[in-house]
C-alpha cells in the first residue's frame, strides 16, 4: 500500500470521509479509481492520522452552540 495526499475535495472511502489535505493509504487499484483527488507521497514522515477528526468536529460543534 502507498500513501497519498487528498487534494481538491473530501473523499469517502469504505464509508469513512477523508478531508482534503489529509493522507490515506491505498492499494494501486483503489488509487487509480480516485486518481483525480490524490497525490502520491514519497516521504512517509508526512503521513498523519486523521482518524480523530470526526470526534473533534463533533466536540467543537457542541461547544459552539449558542445558548438562549
Amino acid at each position: 500500500m502507498k500513501s497519498y495526499l487528498i487534494k481538491n475535495s473530501d473523499i469517502m472511502h469504505k464509508g469513512k470521509i477523508f478531508p482534503e489535505g489529509s493522507t490515506i493509504e491505498l492499494d494501486e487499484q483503489e488509487a487509480s479509481q480516485l486518481s483525480n483527488y490524490l497525490e502520491e507521497l514519497k516521504d512517509s514522515s508526512l503521513i498523519t492520522d486523521h482518524s480523530s477528526l470526526t470526534n473533534n468536529k463533533e466536540q467543537i460543534t457542541k461547544n459552539n452552540k449558542r445558548s438562549k
